[in-house]
């Protein structure tokens, strides 16, 4: 356990945390270079204007976890639980999401370049000014999702979520009499 640390501007580099549960922590700024998290918790920390090159994150815990205006740069996050987490104004290049929990997640005024979601629970995350162009959300369940119209033009939805985002734009949809 790492509890009460409190970092800023430091470089963490080819390191795995496993099994780690970092408590009251608050680490502003770190560049992580070459590094894994595997079945940790960092439930709440304060990661915010961060930076995460070639990171994997799997199994990990990251409830109501902060890392607004943070860099993500060729980083995998696989089977975590990111609820409530806040990367809002992030740039997310060559991030992929799987099989993860993102429920009202706050990604606002993100960058995806390109971003992917595959699996993930998307309902009821907050996405506005974040431009889905390009992204696949076929496999994501995106109920409730909060966003602007312009930022979901060009993403790729089945026929449901369609009908699912057709309330955005203020449509009716009712069944012929």
């Amino acid at each position: 356990m790492i509890a009460g640390s409190e970092v800023e501007y430091a470089t963490v580099q080819n390191v795995l945390f496993d099994g780690v549960v970092f408590q009251d922590c608050r680490w502003k700024g770190v560049h992580f270079n070459d590094v894994r998290f595997v079945n940790c918790d960092l439930s709440n920390m304060l990661l915010p204007q961060s930076v995460f090159y070639r990171v994997e994150f799997e199994s990990c815990k990251l409830l109501g976890v902060n890392l607004i205006e943070s860099a993500f740069n060729h980083v995998r996050v696989q089977n975590c639980n990111l609820r409530y987490a806040n990367l809002s104004g992030s740039r997310l290049r060559s991030v992929l999401f799987q099989e993860s929990d993102l429920q009202q997640a706050f990604l606002e005024s993100c960058r995806l370049d390109p971003g992917r979601f595959e699996k993930c629970n998307l309902r009821e995350g907050e996405f506005s000014y974040t431009s889905l162009k390009g992204v696949d959300l076929r496999s994501n369940e995106i109920e409730g999702l909060r966003l602007n119209v312009a930022d979901l033009r060009g993403a790729v939805v089945t026929n449901l979520q369609a009908v699912q985002l057709a309330s955005l734009l203020g449509i009716i949809i009712k069944e012929t009499e």
